[in-house]
């Protein structure tokens, strides 16, 4: 009748709908016609189907942001693992057959030949290593050996393989930064847990109060309009009603006995 019961019964529309029927029920009863709230008491009832309220929107934008987060979450892997991928093309190429070949000199060779053949060397034998060291699929942190043991390097047209590579470590870290507070986000805490459990009831039980609340206050305006409808009594009217005789009215004026 209620659904499945695979799900917790305030993830159950039906069976909330009927909560909060039987919440109106109660209210209505208990607090009309049994303790019978005065206008104070009304505005006091304020602040619980606030805090109801507040509480229940709480537990909605947190389930909001899992759901969101969960559905991101593959984009922000596959980011991840492409930025990754890039470090390893980078590394690659610096350690490719093109970059490491032997340098032939010609008249237009610059004078330092020798020493930038020698960092060049130097260079291919640290690309060389990182290919060898680096694993295939995304780590979960980057390895040190990115950065650490890095040649001296003082040619500009080498030093550009650095400021690339160190591009495409950037680019990583900013996508593992985004994937980890993704994963963080799609993730959900005991509280959250409750909060979001019980959300569904504090906004029945909030709704429901705050409908007893308006019956209230009608009663109360209603009782108050009539009895400014009668108004205050007159001196002619309350000179024109019976009055119940005097003592001195009632005492006997000749002596003998008697009462008028």
């Amino acid at each position: 009748m209620f659904g499945s019961t695979d799900y917790p019964w305030p993830a159950q529309p039906l069976l909330m709908i009927l909560v909060f029927a039987a919440a109106v029920i109660v209210f209505h009863v208990v607090l009309i016609y049994v303790v019978k709230l005065d206008k104070i008491g009304w505005k006091r009832a304020d602040y619980f189907w606030l805090g109801a309220t507040v509480l229940s929107l709480w537990g909605l934008a947190s389930d909001l942001r899992h759901q969101v987060a969960a559905g991101d979450l593959p984009a922000q892997v596959a980011r991840r693992d492409t930025a990754y991928q890039a470090i390893l093309d980078q590394v690659g190429v610096m350690a490719s057959p093109s970059l490491c070949a032997h340098f032939i000199r010609s008249g237009y060779s610059p004078r330092d030949l020798d020493e930038i053949e020698k960092q060049n060397d130097a260079l291919c034998s640290f690309a060389g290593a990182l290919v060898r060291s680096l694993p295939k699929s995304t780590p979960d942190s980057l390895p040190h050996s990115l950065v650490a043991g890095r040649p001296r390097l003082t040619a500009p047209s080498l030093l550009t393989w650095y400021y690339e590579l160190n591009f495409a470590i950037q680019l990583f870290e900013a996508a593992d930064q985004r994937y980890r507070e993704t994963r963080e986000a799609s993730t959900r805490t005991d509280a959250e847990w409750l909060l979001i459990l019980i959300s569904p009831v504090l906004l029945a039980l909030g709704l429901a109060l705050r409908i007893t609340k308006v019956t209230g206050e009608v009663i109360l305006e209603r009782a108050a309009t009539l009895s400014a409808d009668r108004g205050p009594v007159s001196v002619q009217e309350e000179n024109a009603a019976p009055r119940p005789p005097s003592d001195e009215e009632t005492a006997d004026p000749v002596g003998d006995g008697e009462t008028r």
